[in-house]
């Protein structure tokens, strides 16, 4: 047996998805499955090919990409966690077929693109700033919402996360429906102009202006929230949610998006999922432990970066 520190890493077959975020990216397989990579990794993606390298090969060329300590380990951490993906694959399994680990569930052997093992590099068509979701949450939004039984997903704040899940739907050749929240009717707009235009892929935009809150039960003042006529179209079941609107970077926002639970709970599937976005800020930290509180039994809180993850679990 080859010691794992001389096994050769080579890129899937079927290939990955890169979207550029930030100076970071998001990395898809063909099974659905989507990774955060540090900026530091992000080239050695397009490097690896046929040939592949070995973990110390792979360290060698994140090293001499890092920008210093932290970098290097951002980069190694996420050659790891494309492994764990199945995105690289010891180059003894690339190229045979079979296929190997569940890796490729979607590529069929009559694709042009089985066994092509590259990289296809697609921009997400909006701007990047330093209010977009973290790039491991919008990764893990992906590999979630393409895992679901019903792979529908509702948004309080459609954008980067928006595009990102609609191209690897399409990547992965899954169909997808994404029902997004907006108060902004200019950047629902940008939103569905830089989606795909794929078969599998259902994009709803809600235009929903903001209005005073009803603050009568709320244990936090409220000050805005969307217009309840405007969210009356909205139809479950959803399997997972995303709450990142409305915008709250404000002191006097900063507890406007507790209503979001009393809204989708009734609108939830069995086994759903509530992604709660910037809860290392006071107001959403506040608004996450009330909603686990509120929700009781059977829900289950995990932190990925700057966002609150509350999944169902059914007993059965």
């Amino acid at each position: 047996m080859t010691p794992a520190h001389e096994t050769e890493y080579g890129i899937a077959p079927g290939g990955l998805l890169l979207m550029p975020y930030g100076e970071d990216a998001l990395v898809v397989t063909r099974a659905g499955r989507c990774a955060a990579v540090a900026a530091s990794a992000r080239a050695v993606v397009g490097e690896i090919g046929t040939a592949g390298l070995t973990l110390p090969q792979l360290a060698a060329t994140v090293a001499d990409r890092a920008s210093g300590r932290d970098a290097f380990i951002a980069g190694t951490e996420s050659v790891r966690t494309l492994i764990e993906i199945d995105a690289l694959l010891p180059t003894a399994l690339v190229g045979s077929p079979g296929q190997q680990l569940g890796a490729v569930v979607r590529a069929k052997p009559d694709d042009p693109s089985y066994g092509v093992p590259e990289v296809r590099v697609v921009e997400l068509g909006l701007p990047w700033s330093v209010f977009a979701a973290a790039p491991a949450t919008v990764a893990e939004l992906v590999s979630e919402t393409l895992a679901s039984p019903g792979r529908r997903l509702l948004e309080f704040g459609p954008g980067l996360s928006t595009v990102a899940v609609g191209l690897a739907a399409d990547f992965a050749d899954v169909e997808v429906e994404v029902v997004g929240i907006e108060q902004d009717t200019a950047w629902a707009e940008s939103v569905v102009a830089a989606l795909p235009a794929s078969p599998h892929v259902t994009v709803s935009m809600v235009l929903a202006p903001l209005v005073p809150a009803d603050a009568d039960p709320a244990p936090f003042p409220l000050k805005r929230w969307y217009d309840r006529d405007a969210l009356g179209v909205v139809q479950g079941p959803f399997d997972v949610v995303l709450v990142d609107g409305p915008t709250a970077f404000r002191s006097e926002w900063q507890f406007d998006r507790w209503p979001a639970l009393d809204f989708v709970q009734p609108l939830l599937a069995g086994g759903a999922t509530i992604v709660l976005d910037d809860a290392n800020r006071e107001g959403e930290g506040a608004i996450g432990r009330d909603w686990l509180e509120r929700l009781g039994e059977g829900w289950q809180a995990a932190i990925v970066d700057r966002s609150l993850w509350l999944r169902h679990r059914d007993a059965g």
